[in-house]
């Protein structure tokens, strides 16, 4: 009975670090006319980021920390949170999600959905990013307006004023995102006249984030692109 208490409380811990300390993050956005559309996306976590959990397991309890141990490298830990929190998501489909641990020991994560509606996109991005952990309450607001023969679009996303609690956690994550990023490409259904993307490919825009510095800033994305039909 004490060993499950004690892997219930490690999941709980494992579920709140895992999806919001995530290393290397890129989102595969094809958005269609109506604002629905599909994701895909490649989350990877480095071997670094597993020593620091087995470390953690191991002094959270020497005695079922092999227990622990295994739960952390077991890839159906990863791939199940990931299916039962999609699931309870309106709006969105999960297609397929793929967790693998690689032979340097990193995991590569693939997700896969559906949206009915684009701002199904901040739902999708909440239930990923776990933004009651520790990046703290965020929000982000999605604009997708026809103006005419035009198209305003825009995705931004902030985890709170200074004054949020979970700001001391998020700086003192700040190492742990060095030279990383969070990649967006967004590919619409209309031309693109202007935007604040990092590159441009056609309908395809992409924006780059550094993720130590989405750690100690409030406003971590905010993409902007005008459309023409």
């Amino acid at each position: 009975m004490y060993k499950i208490i004690i892997l219930k409380s490690f999941a709980v811990i494992l579920s709140a670090i895992i999806i919001s300390s995530c290393i290397t993050i890129e989102r595969n956005i094809v958005i269609n006319e109506d604002g629905s559309g599909k994701e895909a996306s490649t989350v990877t976590y480095e071997r670094a980021f597993f020593d620091f959990l087995v470390s953690s397991a191991m002094a959270f309890d020497s005695v079922n920390g092999k227990s622990l141990v295994d739960s952390i490298f077991n890839e159906n830990t990863y791939a199940g949170e990931i299916r039962d929190k999609y699931k309870k998501t309106e709006g969105i489909t999960l297609k397929d999600v793929k967790a693998k641990f690689n032979p340097d020991s990193s995991l590569t994560l693939k997700i896969n959905y559906t949206f009915e509606k684009i701002d199904k996109l901040a739902s999708a991005f909440q239930t990923f990013e776990d933004t009651q952990g520790n990046l703290g309450i965020g929000k982000t607001e999605i604009l997708f307006k026809k103006d005419g023969k035009k198209i305003h679009f825009r995705y931004k996303y902030s985890s709170g004023d200074d004054a949020d609690s979970s700001k001391g956690l998020r700086n003192s994550l700040t190492g742990f995102f060095k030279d990383q990023k969070m990649i967006f490409n967004i590919t619409f259904p209309y031309t693109v006249k202007t935007s604040n993307a990092h590159k441009t490919s056609g309908k395809t825009l992409t924006w780059e984030f550094e993720m130590d510095r989405m750690m100690s800033d409030t406003n971590l994305i905010d993409m902007k692109a005008e459309l023409k039909k």
